[in-house]
């Protein structure tokens, strides 16, 4: 398996990705939403980044992550938006090699650290998750802005 960052051929196959993920989280697709999100990743000018990882020629995951600054602390952390694994590929160590490249990220460039959230009921996800990382004690509050 093989990650890299996204290219603009991959649209195809990282569009199946992520409306995969947006499925699970119950979110609705849309080919605008998805053309959006994809050119936000591509513009080196937007601070969404991503990649992908690869394997025989077939996209089976995608990360999407922020670099945004820490006033508290004053210094950068990472923020990973989303993480997806085909099912098919599930188990196979796509999502822990995924977070481990974006910790490697924020050692050499210097970042606070990675944060993430996901759903309680995630629980196959957090088995790994609480391998990796430290469960936060903050919570999450959503306010409609609309």
């Amino acid at each position: 398996m093989n990650i890299r960052e996204l290219e603009p051929a991959d649209y195809e196959g990282w569009a199946a990705l992520y409306s995969g993920y947006k499925a699970f989280y119950n979110v609705a697709v849309t080919n605008e939403d998805l053309r959006t999100a994809f050119d936000w990743i591509l513009d080196e000018n937007h601070p969404q980044y991503g990649f992908v990882v690869e394997s025989e020629g077939t996209l089976v995951a995608l990360a999407h992550y922020q670099v945004h600054p820490n006033p508290l602390t004053a210094s950068y952390r990472m923020y990973l938006n989303d993480l997806y694994v085909d099912k098919a590929y599930r188990g196979r160590g796509c999502a822990g090699s995924i977070i481990e490249t974006l910790i490697t990220i924020c050692l050499n460039e210097g970042f606070e650290k990675l944060r993430w959230v996901t759903a309680e009921d995630n629980y196959r996800a957090r088995s790994l998750y609480d391998k990796l990382a430290q469960k936060s004690s903050f919570i999450i509050y959503d306010a409609p802005a609309g």
